[in-house]
């Protein structure tokens, strides 16, 4: 039997930040990067008012490569470093670049400067979900007892139309069998079990994977296990 459950969307809300982006000690870093004095004894608000002030004689670019070798730099080259600060200008990278495993940190880049900025930057979008998953049958309970991302995934896909993005480019996966990039499209989770036969998770993705569920209540689910 396959397990079957019911989908609640209790709560589908655009964030701008991700939760717990930063530590206070990434921003000073950050900031000796901009050769800005800042240490533990400053507040994390001063600490976000100082990479204002720092940003301020720099030009965006220049920021962004500061913060880009902070968060990547044993990623990335110097030369994709720099195109990615270029690109970052004009482009939504956190849905649009090619390597998926960098879009959560690149979302996270993109948000600070942003708001270091008041702008320049594209603003950031992502989604913050809350969904109760309902078990219907036994499978169904079994299954719940270990969340993943990609039963994650395939939950979220099932509550849109085949026309989505994620059909588009996970149609297989979907359907079934390893799906190595789900980790790269379920940024955060959060599971909460409610019962044996119930699980709450809040989740955090780029709403280029899931904006058609914006106005979606309930759905229902019947996967194919491997």
């Amino acid at each position: 039997m396959k397990p079957k459950f019911n989908v609640e969307i209790r709560s589908f809300k655009t964030i701008h930040r991700l939760p717990n982006s930063w530590s206070k000690r990434d921003l000073i870093k950050i900031l000796e990067r901009a050769d800005f004095d800042a240490d533990e004894t400053n507040s994390e608000a001063d600490l976000y008012d100082y990479l204002s002030m720092a940003f301020d004689e720099l030009e965006p670019e220049e920021a962004a490569v500061i913060v880009l070798n902070h968060v990547l730099g044993n990623k990335l080259n110097k030369n994709q470093i720099e195109d990615i600060a270029h690109e970052m200008l004009e482009e939504n990278l956190w849905e649009e670049y090619g390597d998926m495993s960098l879009h959560e940190d690149l979302f996270k880049v993109t948000s600070l400067l942003y708001h270091a900025y008041n702008g320049t930057f594209p603003h950031p979008d992502a989604a913050d979900i809350v969904l109760r998953i309902n078990a219907l049958n036994h499978d169904g309970e079994v299954v719940l007892r270990k969340i993943d991302e990609p039963f994650i995934s395939r939950v979220l896909a099932h509550g849109m139309t085949d026309h989505a993005v994620i059909y588009r480019l996970f149609h297989d996966q979907i359907a079934g069998g390893e799906w190595k990039e789900a980790q790269d499209i379920i940024w955060q989770f959060t599971p909460e079990v409610i019962s044996a036969k119930a699980v709450e998770i809040e989740l955090t993705t780029a709403i280029y994977w899931v904006k058609e569920l914006k106005h979606v209540v309930d759905f229902e689910v019947e996967l194919k296990m491997d």
